[in-house]
């Protein structure tokens, strides 16, 4: 029996191609000035939080991973999609903003006076006390490069950005934009 046999343009299991044991040691020598993914991050709890709770810091936008006291390291989850209580009376649509109001602890529509921390991936009625929010994880009230609409000067014709040809690229299901 032949070691290696080609089967459907790869290789038999029986012959495998030698193990590139040097790859992880040259991608890790590209760049040494790497933290982290940024997905969770331990910061200072900016007031008293509980465990699922939105925390905002400076225009860090988060879900705090546990309870915290006011100054105390919190881990907050700065990306997915978090159910939120909202304000019952809002009517949210399918993608539409959302914003978190810190004095009532809510997620709401309205953007005078509250935070932007998301968009809504579901749409959520009058009399409804929770929403689903894909988390912006670094925004503040006015800004807008969270949408998930790209500017265009007729409104009625925004769509979201598709994957090829629009500098949006996917790292673990989550979306970054590369400039430059």
């Amino acid at each position: 029996m032949p070691l290696a046999t080609p089967k459907f343009g790869g290789w038999a299991a029986i012959a495998c191609p030698p193990r590139l044991t040097s790859i992880s040691a040259k991608v890790s020598d590209l760049a040494k000035n790497f933290i982290q993914a940024g997905y969770t991050l331990t910061i200072p709890a900016p007031a008293v939080v509980t465990s699922g709770g939105v925390v905002i810091a400076g225009a860090i936008i988060g879900v705090a991973q546990g309870d915290a006291a006011s100054g105390a390291s919190v881990d907050a989850k700065t990306s997915g999609v978090w159910e939120l209580p909202k304000v019952g009376a809002d009517v949210a649509t399918l993608g539409v903003a959302i914003y978190w109001n810190s004095t009532f602890k809510l997620a709401t529509v309205t953007a005078s006076g509250n935070t932007k921390i998301g968009v809504a991936v579901k749409a959520a009625g009058a009399g409804v006390a929770s929403i689903k929010v894909r988390l912006s994880g670094f925004c503040g009230a006015t800004d807008d490069r969270c949408s998930p609409f790209p500017r265009d000067a007729d409104a009625s014709q925004a769509r979201p950005l598709s994957h090829r040809g629009s500098g949006l690229h996917r790292h673990r299901h989550n979306p970054v934009r590369q400039t430059g």
